[in-house]
């Protein structure tokens, strides 16, 4: 296989480059496919932004924003699902699936990686791929395998377990034994593809419900003056207690998939009502900080974020709540700033601001730690930061000191 066929990655993102880079290592004829005319000339230069991949110069790259005169037996799609006013966004996986099509090769798999809804795949192939000669099964196949990387996380991409579904059992082999060649792991089989996709909006309401939940009792522990992470921390001492802390929820997967389930069940007349009340509770989360940094900062207009990221270990600001709060608050006349070993600048509201140097945190009267950071970092914080500041603490630690107006026990 390793000269044989001709494979291609649409989308470069945190997942597709992972997969990239991977096929690249084993395979020869490898290519990738982004829309982003900055991010194609990024990896060509040896730099991945979303910094899961540090060494690309060990890998031969053919990477494109635009490809029309080759075909390809395998046609990876690994464009990121959003949602639109609490709903599907489907644009860039129909693009995705219209590439494909035009793509493909005769008799060969398009394997889909982005997050969908149950029949989703399948319906996508239908409607963009099938043609009046080139038939399901007979012309093509198709397959899904949900992604499930983790930024931050330090398991390594061969040693993710994946799950893998195709149109027939053809293909199932064929694709089987692909991943099986990029990973440590054997793949997990599903009997359909239907059911590979159920898999993947499940993990991810799972754990926002789970989050929810520990959100509505922070509240009520907060109240009555019970110590959350105390609570926590001792709970997880039963074998099977599943530990989630209370706090903002961003990123890619778990606030935006749980709104593909919902859309499911509604096809079917049904009702997720966990789902839906779970998402509600943590969205909500996001509008009570909100309403906590407008009270506390209201005389005093200058406000300090420290620490953007949507989760511990990552770069990516795009996808977190502090960066949505940070717009929010930027719209209502507050001057914003922000502090970040990791990011650089951010864009806020059409306008790039930049991190502040460590030396210039005394300077706010109103700070936000952000719940990426960990207890050693909010430590090495607090000894820059005006003992007369006002303090939100958005993260999971407990920060014994007596010396700041606010208790620093995570608000959220």
């Amino acid at each position: 296989m390793r000269y044989k066929y001709n494979f291609l990655v649409i989308g470069l993102g945190y997942v597709g480059i992972n997969l990239y880079y991977n096929l690249c290592k084993k395979y020869k004829n490898v290519y990738g496919l982004d829309t982003s005319k900055k991010k194609v000339g990024e990896l060509n230069n040896n730099f991945d932004s979303t910094y899961q991949i540090k060494n690309l110069k060990s890998v031969k790259k053919k990477i494109f924003s635009s490809i029309k005169n080759i075909k390809f037996d395998y046609v990876f799609i690994c464009v990121p699902t959003g949602i639109k006013n609490n709903k599907p966004d489907l644009n860039n996986i129909q693009d995705a699936f219209k590439k494909a099509g035009k793509l493909i090769k005769n008799n060969g798999v398009v394997v889909n990686e982005s997050t969908v809804y149950p029949g989703l795949t399948r319906e996508l192939a239908l409607k963009y791929i099938e043609k009046k000669n080139f038939l399901l099964n007979k012309n093509y196949y198709i397959a899904f395998s949900p992604e499930r990387i983790s930024p931050g996380d330090k398991i390594s991409y061969k040693n993710i377990k994946r799950i893998i579904a195709a149109s027939n059992s053809h293909s199932q082999k064929l694709v089987s034994k692909l991943y099986n060649s990029i990973l440590n792991f054997k793949v997990f089989q599903a009997s359909s593809i239907e059911t590979a996709e159920a898999v993947k909006i499940l993990e991810n309401s799972q754990r926002d419900l789970n989050i929810a939940m520990i959100n509505e009792y922070n509240e009520v522990f907060r109240k009555s003056k019970l110590n959350t992470m105390e609570i926590i921390n001792l709970a997880s001492s039963k074998w099977n207690f599943y530990k989630v802390f209370p706090g903002l929820v961003g990123g890619q997967c778990i606030p935006i998939d749980p709104y593909y389930a919902l859309k499911y069940a509604k096809d079917f007349k049904s009702q997720l009502s966990l789902t839906k009340l779970g998402r509600e509770t943590n969205e909500n989360i996001k509008n009570k900080v909100q309403n906590k940094i407008l009270k506390i900062a209201k005389e005093r207009k200058k406000i300090l974020f420290i620490g953007v990221a949507y989760k511990k270990n990552t770069f990516d600001y795009k996808y977190s709540k502090i960066y949505e709060i940070m717009k929010f608050i930027n719209k209502r006349k507050f001057q914003i700033n922000f502090f970040d070993a990791k990011i650089k600048k951010i864009l806020i509201n059409k306008k790039f601001i930049f991190s502040k140097k460590s030396n210039e945190i005394k300077k706010f009267n109103n700070i936000i730690l952000g719940n990426a950071l960990n207890g050693a970092q909010i430590n090495n914080i607090l000894k820059k930061v005006n003992k007369n500041s006002n303090i939100i603490n958005l993260s999971s630690k407990i920060i014994k000191n007596k010396n700041y107006k606010i208790k620093l026990e995570p608000f959220a």
